[in-house]
């Protein structure tokens, strides 16, 4: 069997699908490894990225296919939302410009999807 030929992109889109998976409620309804697969899955599919469907590839990680179809249907509802505005709610304290605000540090959560993603990035 001739290993597809994966675009590269592909691991980005993974990754946007996975920050993008953060507006909506998956992060907390699934654990951070079963929302990787999904967008794992999802990425797959918009390159048109055949997995492996025998022996199924999620049976390989333990989990429902049924899970990763809804994964991929919250996500695909997102897209169809109306794009996010964004809303300043912040002011500057005095003396302090904005930029020099200190960004949140990754949770626990979040790296552990990004180990996950790359994980499945790197058994595709």
């Amino acid at each position: 069997m001739a290993i597809p030929e994966i675009p590269l992109e592909l691991g980005q889109e993974a990754w946007n699908l996975a920050k993008d998976s953060l507006r909506t409620t998956l992060c907390v309804r699934f654990k951070s490894a079963i929302v990787a697969y999904g967008v794992a899955y999802a990425a797959a599919h918009c390159f048109n990225v055949l997995l492996l469907e025998n022996p199924p590839w999620w049976k390989s990680f333990d989990v429902d296919k049924s899970k990763i179809d809804e994964i991929c249907r919250v996500l695909a509802y997102l897209y169809n939302l109306p794009k996010a505005q964004y809303v300043h709610i912040c002011k500057a304290s005095k003396g302090k410009r904005e930029d020099d605000l200190q960004s949140v540090p990754m949770e626990k959560e979040a790296i552990v999807l990004h180990q996950a993603i790359c994980l499945i990035m790197f058994i595709l």
